[in-house]
């Protein structure tokens, strides 16, 4: 935030530069992680574990932003008490729905699956799995949220389950389609026109996020009382931006 001010940036145009530049990739991470099979590691675990928090951080960042924003223009300067109520009843929004789908994880999704796995039909417990992410997904955005974060959540409520073993056996497939064409969508909307313009600054934003990154997280490591190996591979892991920061991007514009 404060080097983003130092360059010339309005407050609110940093905190959205901040908060997507905080956040790190969960899909590419814990991928590789899987791969080098280190997830079991400590230093995976830890990795893991902060990508997580990481992830759910994104909830407070996407009901406060746009009221940070509504604030900011001067459209309602005179009437900061009903910016408030917004702001207030977005958090509430988000809370109701937080609880909601906990709720029916813990309760409903069990059941759900363990009838389905019952009927031995792979399609259909294929179907009701890619069913209950989509529609974790198109709540959280009825609800004012990101629909990538509701779909997140379902995947947490999923892999507490006793068959999410055999769900993950079933959707690999799938995952390993959806993530190329997610980041190949990505590629395609990147504006390259502006990136041209303003090489120069992507370029040192960049590596201005990856040494700051890395530093903080080495340091918080060790502060918390990790080895420094631990702490050199967890910061290096977490130096890149995430994919939620496309979201908070989005919201910004």
């Amino acid at each position: 935030l404060l080097l983003s001010m130092m360059f010339g940036f309005s407050l609110i145009v940093s905190a959205f530069f901040a908060c997507a530049m905080s956040l790190s990739s969960t899909a590419i991470i814990v991928k590789i992680l899987s791969e080098k099979g280190e997830l079991e590691t400590v230093p995976g675990e830890l990795t893991t574990a902060w990508l997580v928090i990481q992830d759910l951080a994104v909830v407070p960042m996407m009901v406060l932003l746009p009221v940070l924003a509504l604030l900011n223009s001067g459209l309602v300067q005179t009437n900061v008490v009903s910016t408030l109520s917004v702001a207030g009843g977005s958090i509430l929004k988000a809370g109701i729905f937080l609880v909601l789908i906990i709720f029916l994880g813990r309760k409903g999704i069990p059941w759900l699956l363990s009838r389905a796995a019952k009927i031995g039909s792979r399609e259909l417990f294929l179907l009701i799995t890619v069913a209950l992410v989509f529609t974790a997904g198109v709540s959280a955005y009825a609800f004012g949220l990101s629909a990538a974060l509701g779909a997140f959540i379902a995947g947490l409520m999923l892999a507490e389950t006793s068959q999410n073993h055999a769900i993950f056996s079933e959707i690999r497939p799938l995952r390993d389609i959806f993530a190329v064409i997610f980041f190949v969508t990505l590629g395609f909307s990147l504006p390259f026109a502006t990136l041209v313009s303003q090489l120069q600054l992507v370029v040192l934003f960049t590596a201005i996020v990856f040494i700051v990154k890395w530093f903080i997280v080495y340091g918080l490591s060790r502060f918390v009382g990790y080895h420094r190996k631990t702490a050199f591979f967890v910061a290096l892991a977490l130096t890149e931006m995430s994919e939620f920061g496309f979201i908070v991007a989005k919201e910004g514009v």
